[in-house]
């Protein structure tokens, strides 16, 4: 019979601390301690207080304006492509887009 005998340390490879900007009172915990969870899944409930509320507004600001911005742009492709104008050709002034008569000789 063979014994054999090491010592060491074992570590988890793939193991992720979860930090977030949120700040309040955590009401509730949907998750264990070592489970395993995956993107999207709702681990805890949060109240924010007022420091996070205002985090939380200016996010929502924020993703409102980027969603207008993408609104805007796409509307403005789409009279391009109606007009069949490249995004480029369709900024230009209407001075520059007025037609000159060409010189007779």
């Amino acid at each position: 019979m063979v014994s054999l005998t090491e010592a060491g340390q074992v570590s988890v490879a793939n193991k992720v601390s979860i930090v977030t900007q949120a700040s309040g009172i955590v009401s509730n915990v949907y998750v264990k301690s070592g489970q395993t969870v995956n993107a999207g899944d709702k681990i805890a409930d949060v109240t924010l207080d007022t420091a996070g509320q205002q985090r939380q507004a200016q996010a929502y600001s924020s993703l409102l304006s980027a969603q207008n911005s993408l609104q805007s742009a796409n509307t403005h492709s789409t009279r391009c492509k109606t007009r069949n104008l490249s995004p480029t050709k369709s900024s230009l002034t209407t001075k520059e887009l007025q037609i000159q008569p060409t010189p007779t000789s």
